[in-house]
């Protein structure tokens, strides 16, 4: 905790020192559409922390309503979030990295209206994504449960891996579609739906775990990450097909 909270300022000095040395004048106007442009940003990331510790709150609670005891549901709860999802999150370090170069190429882009560019970007992200994510669940679906044994001595985070392999290219696709819809300027977009995703997790832990157990919160991870992969995408052919239009 010390140490994000340590990174978070001293980004946050290095952004300020920056605009200090170059002595950057500003004007309303620009400071106006910035501010646009990184308040549903903003509002995301603040979004998804706050339901990210909802879900922490509610899970165990959720599963003792199922019939766990205390310490069966901190142990299933911290199985999940600390052995399983780790492991299925490491691969998104490179998709990650990818949608931090593709913001300001497609920015860049989308200023000089090349559609081309933009969809060239396009194609290759779903392609790369896809074939990343696929074989990243092939390789759990095969060796999750090995995964599990070798890394945590746990038969129950091995069982957590397989059954979370499937989120990996839904999981690699919004992250960096969502990145190009940043640069495309419709962050509105990618912030509600960021809400709709964490809303239905939410009302799965509170409505249905009770009465089904923690498998039924994993449908639910998955629902919402294709829920939001298909939203994006059809928001991008959406954009495309205008902008084609307007030519």
């Amino acid at each position: 905790m010390w140490g994000n909270l340590c990174g978070e300022i001293a980004a946050v000095l290095f952004c300020i020192s920056t605009f200090s040395f170059q002595r950057m004048q500003i004007s309303a106007s620009v400071m106006k559409k910035l501010l646009r442009f990184s308040s549903p940003l903003s509002g995301s990331r603040v979004i998804l922390h706050l339901f990210s510790s909802a879900e922490s709150i509610l899970i165990p609670g959720a599963l003792l309503s199922y019939g766990l005891t205390h310490t069966d549901a901190l142990s299933v709860f911290g199985t999940l979030t600390g052995m399983a999802l780790p492991v299925i999150s490491l691969p998104t370090v490179l998709t990650g990295s990818v949608s931090v170069l593709l913001l300001p190429v497609i920015s860049e882009a989308a200023v000089h209206g090349d559609m081309q560019r933009i969809r060239h970007a396009i194609f290759l992200t779903v392609k790369s994504c896809t074939f990343l994510g696929f074989g990243c669940t092939l390789i759990y679906l095969l060796f999750g449960r090995l995964f599990g044994q070798l890394l945590f001595h746990s038969t129950l985070a091995g069982a957590f891996i397989v059954s979370l392999g499937f989120l990996c290219p839904f999981l690699f696709l919004t992250h960096t579609l969502s990145s190009i819809l940043h640069g495309l300027n419709l962050t509105r977009y990618t912030f509600l739906l960021n809400l709709l995703s964490c809303g239905l997790r939410l009302c799965t832990i509170v409505l249905l775990v009770p009465h089904f157990g923690l498998y039924v919160y994993l449908w639910s991870m998955l629902f919402s990450q294709l829920l939001q992969t298909v939203s994006y995408l059809i928001l991008l052919l959406r954009k495309a097909k205008s902008a084609v239009c307007q030519h």
